[in-house]
């Protein structure tokens, strides 16, 4: 249960990071944008923006609805990834 939690908590901070980061860049680009674009522009640009703080944790980070792995499952994952990433570096033209 506690490494499940932790699991969550850390998503969690990730979606809170990535919508943080996106809604950052939007704005400090709009700074630059609002003044050259007309109404209809900046009207859609902030329906985005409220779009983009709309989305949860599970739409930021790409994953199905209640998907819950077990430990297994996840270190499962992680172990094939390595494997993976260790077949590509191998096969690089040196």
């Amino acid at each position: 249960m506690e490494f499940a939690r932790h699991r969550m908590e850390v998503e969690q901070w990730a979606a809170n990071r990535v919508q943080s980061t996106v809604i950052g860049a939007l704005e400090a680009q709009s700074m630059h944008v609002f003044v050259q674009m007309d109404d209809k522009w900046a009207n859609g640009f902030r329906a985005a923006e409220e779009t983009v703080a709309r989305l949860s944790t599970n739409e930021l980070l790409d994953q199905p609805r209640g998907s819950v792995q077990s430990k297994g499952q996840v270190l499962r994952s992680m172990v094939r990834g390595a494997r993976e990433r260790s077949a590509i570096v191998e096969k690089r033209p040196g």
